[in-house]
């Protein structure tokens, strides 16, 4: 229960996920690296994860000045309606990890943000993880 979301996970009203980097923190580092012409990749695990990189994201690409970079997100498996016009309008492409998709929706994240996963919406670019591992599943106790 890690990703970071929008909404509290279901049955517990004060755990919201982990946010692994500060935002402010990533958007130096990310303008750092755009600046010297790097694309960035980076994994946003939740529907909060993925906000808070789009906005950075924005703000990296209206510095970048036309560069062309190819900026990526791994993990859009969750990721908010609102959010899903701004990967195309930003250029970002999202990226599915199709094993994640399932085992991301458990019952946990409560059944508004297991209602929006994978709605991919066109003109977006989408990728996914190259190939599927084998994931032992999971089991009740």
């Amino acid at each position: 229960r890690t990703a970071n979301m929008l909404q509290p996970y279901e049955g517990e009203p004060n755990k919201w996920g982990v946010t692994a980097m500060d935002p402010e923190e990533m958007l130096e580092h990310a303008l750092k690296a755009s600046a010297a012409g790097f694309s960035l990749t980076i994994h946003a695990i939740g529907d909060r994860a993925n906000r808070d990189v789009l906005n950075i994201l924005a703000e990296v690409r209206a510095r970048e000045r036309g560069q062309g970079l190819r900026h990526r997100i791994e993990h859009v498996q969750v990721i908010d309606d609102a959010d899903l016009p701004r990967l195309a309008q930003l250029g970002i492409v999202g990226s599915v990890q199709p094993i994640h998709a399932t085992a991301d929706m458990g019952p946990a994240l409560g059944a508004e943000a297991r209602a929006r996963r994978l709605r991919l919406p066109p003109p977006a670019r989408f990728g996914r993880a190259p190939r599927f591992r084998l994931r032992r599943p999971h089991r009740a106790a």
